[in-house]
């Protein structure tokens, strides 16, 4: 089983973390936030484009976007034992997702893919050089060809490649999902039963708490938040409510605890 402990930030989901520590039979992974699922262009974003919004684009975009953010390698990445393991297992769980692959161009992909290649003013740009060029050299071409993935799955077939790709990754990590496992920052905690579906067994613990004593806290303790509002109490006030909007429909779901940090103390 795995258990993500998830927060909205200065929540207090590290005081849980803590407490479940206590807990011999339990194995906590808290050496860093693991947000590889929900961050952006992360596992959820490759899903979506390969399972739910499917198109021949899309699927490259995704595909290049997954493999360019593995190669800033993620906090939980540096914890591996060997510095090539994360980008070892991520390349097999690319291939094992795609479908084909060659080299080519779409004019349409968007512009962080091939930079630049697809707006309008490229496209007449390589339009009038590869005239000019190829009259020169026949066999030279523009925009250049690059390796261009393809991929259609159903959702089973994602979730089956996910689950062997996350079990290596804790594998690496020194973690047994036969053995409990917490996991800091696992699941979003806007959306906490997304991602349970890619482990055999799942839990999701989501740790509220008072929004003023949220809104206080970097003020009074000097910490930075820097990734919420924090200049007015209407700013503020506007964010919180939108990120607690939906955590009323998990209330009453077996998989899913909703702790109040208040009640902790």
């Amino acid at each position: 089983m795995i258990i993500g402990v998830n927060g909205y930030g200065y929540s207090g989901s590290g005081a849980v973390i803590d407490l479940l520590k206590e807990y011999k039979n339990l194995q906590v992974f808290d050496r860093c936030e693991f947000q590889w699922l929900h961050q952006p262009d992360g596992v959820f974003d490759l899903e979506y484009q390969i399972v739910e919004n499917k198109g021949r684009q899309n699927s490259n975009a995704a595909l290049q976007r997954f493999i360019r953010n593995s190669h800033t390698r993620p906090a939980f990445a540096l914890q591996l034992a060997s510095k090539g393991q994360f980008h070892k297992i991520s390349k097999e769980y690319i291939r094992n997702l795609t479908l084909l692959e060659w080299k080519g161009y779409c004019t349409y992909e968007p512009y962080d893919i091939y930079r630049g290649h697809g707006n309008i003013i490229s496209t007449f740009f390589d339009k009038a050089v590869t005239e000019v060029v190829c009259k020169v050299f026949p066999s030279f071409q523009l925009p250049l060809k690059r390796k261009t993935y393809f991929s259609m799955l159903d959702k089973a077939e994602f979730n089956e490649h996910t689950n062997k790709y996350l079990k290596e990754i804790f594998k690496c990590l020194g973690y047994n999902l036969n053995t409990p496992l917490v996991v800091d920052q696992l699941f979003s905690a806007t959306r906490p039963s997304k991602g349970m579906e890619y482990f055999n067994q799942a839990k999701s613990i989501v740790v509220i708490r008072d929004p003023r004593d949220i809104f206080v806290d970097p003020k009074t303790t000097g910490r930075k938040c820097n990734f919420m509002p924090s200049d007015t109490v209407d700013n503020f006030i506007l964010y919180y409510r939108k990120m607690h909007k939906e955590i009323d429909k998990y209330k009453h779901k077996s998989d899913v605890l909703i702790i109040s940090f208040e009640d902790l103390v």
